[in-house]
């Protein structure tokens, strides 16, 4: 860079830009509106047409706010986008409050111009014509809605598993139902409510959701699975994957920590998986065969993120 600049520059200059006005346009991210879904998940939803329009499900954006208090400013969000206007232009980014930088989220304004770098990141392959089981745990059940959404539109039945730890973690239960052909609501605190004949709800994890759509019947015929959501659930889900899945192939999105977002630029998302493919930028690579993760890495990495989130 230090030696391009000056070539680079003078060729810029014999070309002067077109439209300029257009591409500021379709560049710029503004927050169009903020909603409270629950305690501590915040929704922003954002104008940000080239994003919108560059989009696919499973892909993520990085997240920042503009602000010259040192006290106000986020540090990079990475954030998977929940669902898509392409109409409007506008995307849906879902929060979990954990540290410093997510608890700002909720005091963006409407009109407030905001850093929305991506889409990064690859797709999350969806298949066509299959019976698909998505899996949900908390967070992860937003990042699904746009997987689940493509899903459908490729002909595949779709079997949904969300579990929530608390009655208020719910959100946006009607879009989930749009998605899916069934739906198994698990939750730890009480059992959800259900507005489908077809649908179950349980008073329990997720595991106890996909054991009692087993006994049911409700999984013999499932040929793909998609899981996200923490690292310990996806690392349940895993771990008994064959007696509830059989041979069915799982996915997990790594959760990891992130920084630049680049596709292995900083090393922080970097994240072991099985010996013979070593070490993965998980930024450029988020979903992985669940056979292959190694999920104490990835515990550990988070773990180790922990304090800093917080101060």
């Amino acid at each position: 860079a230090k030696n391009g600049y000056k070539a680079i520059s003078q060729s810029l200059s014999k070309h002067k830009p077109k439209h300029l006005t257009d591409l500021h346009k379709n560049l710029k991210s503004t927050v169009v509106k903020v909603n409270i879904l629950s305690e501590n998940i915040v929704e922003v939803i954002v104008h940000s047409p080239l994003a919108v329009q560059n989009f696919k499900p499973g892909q993520f954006f990085k997240l920042q706010n503009y602000s010259s208090d040192i006290s106000k400013l986020m540090e990079p969000l990475a954030l998977t986008g929940a669902y898509v206007n392409r109409p409007e232009n506008t995307i849906s980014l879902i929060i979990l409050e954990m540290g410093a930088s997510s608890k700002l989220c909720r005091n963006l304004k409407e009109q407030d111009e905001v850093i929305l770098m991506g889409p990064t990141g690859i797709p999350t392959e969806i298949v066509k014509n299959k019976n698909v089981a998505l899996v949900g745990g908390g967070l992860g059940n937003a990042v699904l809605l746009a997987v689940g959404q493509a899903l459908k539109a490729n002909n595949c039945n779709v079997t949904y598993f969300a579990g929530y730890k608390k009655l208020q973690d719910r959100f946006y239960h009607e879009k989930i139902e749009s998605i899916a052909n069934q739906v198994f609501w698990a939750c730890q605190e009480d059992t959800l409510n259900k507005s489908r004949d077809q649908d179950f709800s349980i008073k329990g994890d997720i595991i106890d959701a996909i054991r009692y759509a087993k006994d049911a019947g409700s999984l013999a015929k499932i040929e793909h699975v998609i899981c996200i959501g923490s690292d310990r659930m996806m690392q349940a889900v895993a771990s008994i994957k064959t007696e509830l899945f059989g041979s069915a192939r799982m996915i997990c999105s790594l959760n990891s920590p992130m920084q630049c977002m680049m596709k292995g630029i900083c090393g922080q998302c970097l994240q072991k998986v099985d010996n013979e493919r070593g070490y993965i930028f998980s930024c450029s690579a988020q979903d992985q065969d669940s056979d292959i993760i190694d999920f104490k890495v990835l515990r550990d990495r988070l773990e180790a993120n922990s304090l800093l989130e917080k101060i």
